[in-house]
């Protein structure tokens, strides 16, 4: 079931030239998946009401009080959401959408594949995780350069099993993008959960690299 709420803005802030982040506030938080999406709108409807324009954003945290946001530009409604949102206005999301992640799986292995700004839904799994004290999982995370990993700090604290790459910057990390063979090494078997995101190369080619090995449990953005 999806529920409309409208929800205040109580910060914003620019992470990159083209990315900005938002926190909300709903006026009342329905339960969802960690890996969810929303569709937000500036304008304010109610449920009964014709839904307006608007776009989908994965929720980038796991939070009963609040729910983040990561908005890169991408054309004009997302131009108008960076330039035209102001701390104190309130917004209209309609939420919870897709089926990323399956609580039952918890105690599976769980593999996340994640290119520049794809890493926005596996931040609310790792919260997820991070809340129910879990390290089954592995993160393999590429960026062009350092400064555009997202949550870096908090990554390296959080996640045990890290990986992460660049690909336009010699580094202390992996200076290359992620092949399947980084994936192969973490001796993959069949009842590993792997989710990808990133862009439609990226996720097309693990996606078929996966199934290739014969693996089946493979995830992704439903909305991407």
């Amino acid at each position: 079931m999806n529920f409309v709420i409208q929800a205040e803005i109580t910060s914003k802030r620019i992470i990159q030239s083209d990315v900005i982040e938002l926190i909300v506030k709903p006026s009342k938080i329905r339960p969802y998946t960690p890996g969810s999406f929303v569709q937000l709108s500036l304008d304010i409807v109610s449920a009964s009401e014709r839904w307006p324009e608007s776009r989908t954003f994965s929720i980038a945290s796991y939070s009963r009080e609040y729910m983040r946001f990561l908005i890169k530009e991408k054309g004009i409604y997302t131009r108008r959401i960076i330039n035209e949102t102001k701390i104190g206005q309130f917004i209209t999301i309609k939420y919870p959408f897709g089926e990323m992640f399956n609580k039952k799986d918890i105690n599976n292995r769980h593999i996340f594949i994640a290119g520049g700004l794809g890493i926005t839904p596996f931040l609310s799994l790792i919260d997820y995780f991070d809340e129910n004290k879990l390290d089954n999982y592995y993160l393999l995370y590429s960026a062009k350069k350092i400064d555009q990993f997202i949550d870096l700090d908090s990554l390296k604290k959080k996640v045990k099993k890290l990986l992460l790459f660049t690909t336009k910057q010699q580094s202390e990390y992996n200076s290359r993008r992620i092949t399947i063979d980084d994936v192969k090494s973490l001796s993959l078997n069949e009842s590993d959960h792997f989710y990808i995101c990133g862009s439609k190369e990226f996720i097309n080619y693990f996606k078929n690299s996966l199934i290739d090995l014969g693996l089946k449990n493979i995830h992704m953005d439903e909305w991407e």
